[in-house]
């Protein structure tokens, strides 16, 4: 009966064991911080100078590693990353994987606030330095983020979730280095929260909008087109570009939900926008719903729910959607073509492998950059009029149609000419305008 109680124990030990701890590295896992790291916000509520700090590390470009040499040797160098970073600290210090590549650790009773950041530059040089895995040598390096105990944390998960938008700065600013949460990344992170809470609340209210700019036929003036631009009307901060609001509507998932909401609009008022029979929309189809292998499907669907030609509705892609999964969205634009929906490539020449992508994907109509236009003058032969002339040498010997972006001077307009690009669009042309300012 002894040895049967024995083992009971032992099992029920092992399984508060796994339950507490990360299966593939042996340290404590996300539940045990932050019950560690709630205890220690009480102790400073109680006490202010049981000062703690809480660390949140990402390892950098670690997909590319597990990538290229494989989840087994991807596995084993987490754990010998797990060591070295534990090797940095105290004893009484915690170390946690949260993860995939990301760990975190809670430094409890700094003496000041200059320790954390001692430990972030030793174990940012520890990962610096090479890693044998099986033979191999691995490098990678780490981003860190710092919150401090404060007054103003009630739960565990905030200083945890401030720690991780202070990463996330470290590695917009270059990787490889910490940054702090201080006051105006808290002013940053109440934004994003507010504006996460107004994008649930715009989808509800149908707040985003197409506006459509035209596309024209330079030497003749006339409209051959028109691209669908998505814009937000925000009820206190007014019209929204997408720059001000699709990066976090793409991390909280709701980056789709408004594309369609978007594709169905035009869809409904393309009718009513291309009155020449001539005349297209394009959508801008991003690398998100590729994944989706029913897209050709539910974009051929949605045009028959609004009864319009499929020849009137094109796709419009960029250069590094096109990387995520080349052989799945080639099919896909190949079933679209063949359903009647053309293709045009946006933002030609700013990729890495822009000519091959002619060649491997099924594209009716390509876009150059307005970076290869804004210089543009008539009469220069050299600099990004060479580039544009051999762009269109190219498309021309390829049968791609060429559409100039962001023409804004009557000299760009007329360079163009000069160099054979017969469509445009921009500023100079029109604006963006929402549908009743086109019928």
């Amino acid at each position: 009966l002894r040895a049967e109680m024995q083992e009971r124990e032992r099992i029920e030990q092992q399984l508060k064991f796994e339950a507490l701890h990360d299966t593939l590295t042996g340290l404590p896992n996300r539940t045990l911080l932050l019950d560690r790291l709630a205890d220690a916000l009480e102790r400073f509520q109680l006490d202010p100078t049981h000062r703690f700090a809480v660390l949140f590390l990402d390892l950098d470009r670690f997909k590319v590693i597990n990538d290229s040499v494989g989840h087994l040797i991807g596995d084993e160098l987490l754990k010998e990353v797990g060591a070295r970073v534990r090797a940095c600290l105290r004893e009484d210090d915690l170390i946690a994987r949260l993860g995939g590549d990301e760990f975190a650790l809670l430094l409890a009773d700094i003496g000041d606030q200059e320790e954390p950041l001692i430990v972030a530059r030793r174990v940012i040089a520890a990962l610096n330095e090479s890693i044998r895995v099986e033979g191999k040598e691995l490098f990678t390096s780490t981003s860190i983020g710092i919150a401090y105990s404060d007054a103003r944390y009630h739960r565990a998960e905030e200083l945890l979730r401030d720690a991780d938008v202070a990463m996330y700065r470290a590695k917009t600013k270059g990787r490889q280095r910490f940054e702090i949460f201080d006051e105006g990344l808290h002013r940053e992170a109440l934004a994003l929260l507010d504006l996460e809470g107004d994008l649930r609340r715009a989808m509800t209210r149908e707040e985003f909008e197409p506006y459509f700019q035209a596309i024209y036929e330079l030497d003749t003036g006339l409209i051959v087109g028109y691209e669908a631009l998505m814009r937000w009307h925000h009820p206190e901060r007014g019209l929204l570009l997408p720059g001000d609001f699709l990066k976090v509507a793409e991390e909280n998932g709701s980056a789709e939900l408004i594309d369609w909401q978007i594709f169905h609009q035009v869809a409904k008022a393309l009718p009513r926008v291309c009155q020449a029979e001539h005349q297209y929309v394009t959508i801008n189809v991003s690398a998100r719903h590729f994944r989706d292998p029913d897209l050709c499907q539910q974009l051929l669907d949605l045009l028959d729910t609004y009864q319009v030609p499929a020849r009137r509705l094109r796709i419009e892609v960029t250069e590094g959607a096109l990387l995520e999964n080349p052989e799945l969205i080639c099919r896909t634009l190949d079933a679209l073509r063949v359903g009647g929906v053309l293709t045009v490539l946006d933002d030609f020449g700013t990729g890495y492998s822009s000519l091959s992508y002619l060649h491997q994907f099924p594209m009716h109509s390509l876009k150059i950059d307005r970076s290869f236009v804004a210089d543009l003058k008539p009469g220069h032969h050299g600099g990004n009029s060479a580039v544009v002339r051999a762009i269109m040498a190219l498309a021309k010997s390829l049968g791609v149609e060429v559409i100039a972006e962001g023409i804004e001077t009557e000299a760009q307009k007329q360079a163009l000419l000069d160099l054979g690009c017969l469509r445009g669009q921009g500023f100079l042309l029109a604006e963006p305008r929402p549908i009743g300012a086109w019928v």
